[in-house]
């Protein structure tokens, strides 16, 4: 926060010959502090991180041996992952040995996974979603668009530039692909942006009190008649991932009878630490 000293009236200052210097000196001081200032945003660090993001995508085909099956794919972002192969976290798909057999994968640089855990990046995403078709079986891809954040964009195309095939996968949850032609579908992924924030403060007022919990009340039961919550992850206090009832409650227990502080980060501005769908719009920085 860059704090303005009040302004004062000058002391006039006079040169031998009685040429009044003092507009002359007010100007140089209103020069050296608008270059402070300037300088000073320019310095500020930024309150906006890459979001973390889970899609899981199931890919099924239900028709003979060879062409039924189930396959579970999954690509995330998440605070502590690498870009890079790691045993226990990601896993690569593996062709199955009859190569007309329903098979289905991610592919990302090259490489075929089946689960992709990555690091967070503000950078666009563009992967192929590769489908391997059973003789002229349909495949079935389901998704749950309850898990994708609210801001960002998450859209699968076909390979021809989406005249085929477009979808937007948090406006709908499966897609059944009858045409064997559209072997490999284009998942783009535009990251949403996460502002710093701290827990319990829906208001923004970088504090934590009664009026927090009245807010988040009145948004929860009486949504018309308040300000919406800007920063909905701020308002989940116990941190399970939702807003809920049980946040404002356990916000009640914190306050007054002694009940365990807000989770991580409180009581501080900061990032949030565990991967959730709820958006953050409004930074407390």
């Amino acid at each position: 926060m860059v704090f303005i000293p009040n302004v004062i009236q000058p002391e006039r200052v006079f040169a031998e010959n009685g040429k009044d210097l003092t507009y002359g000196r007010v100007m140089k001081l209103t020069e050296t502090l608008f270059i402070s200032l300037v300088t000073t945003c320019l310095l500020l660090p930024a309150a906006t991180s890459a979001q973390e993001f889970y899609l899981e995508l199931e890919a099924s085909s239900s028709l003979g041996a060879a062409g039924g099956g189930i396959n579970t794919l999954i690509l995330s972002q998440a605070q502590g992952a690498s870009d890079g192969f790691v045993q226990g976290e990601d896993e690569y798909s593996t062709p199955p040995a009859n190569n007309s057999a329903f098979h289905s994968w991610i592919s990302i640089d090259g490489q075929e996974w089946k689960t992709c855990r990555r690091s967070p990046s503000n950078t666009d995403l563009v992967c192929v979603i590769g489908l391997n078709f059973y003789q002229t079986n349909p495949i079935l891809l389901q998704w749950n668009s309850a898990d994708l954040p609210n801001s960002g964009s998450f859209t699968l195309e076909d390979a021809f530039g989406g005249g085929v095939l477009f979808i937007n996968l948090k406006e709908q949850d499966s897609i059944l692909i009858d045409n064997i032609a559209l072997t490999n579908l284009v998942l783009r992924i535009t990251p949403p942006i996460q502002q710093n924030f701290m827990r319990g403060d829906v208001n923004v007022d970088s504090s934590f009190n009664m009026s927090d919990v009245i807010t988040s009340l009145g948004n929860l039961f009486q949504p018309d008649t308040v300000s919406p919550i800007l920063c909905r992850k701020a308002a989940d206090v116990n941190d399970d991932g939702g807003f809920n009832l049980s946040d404002p409650i356990y916000g009640l227990y914190f306050l007054f009878n002694g009940g365990p502080a807000p989770v991580t980060p409180f009581p501080e501005c900061s990032q949030d630490l565990t991967p959730d769908p709820l958006d953050c719009a409004q930074s407390c920085l």
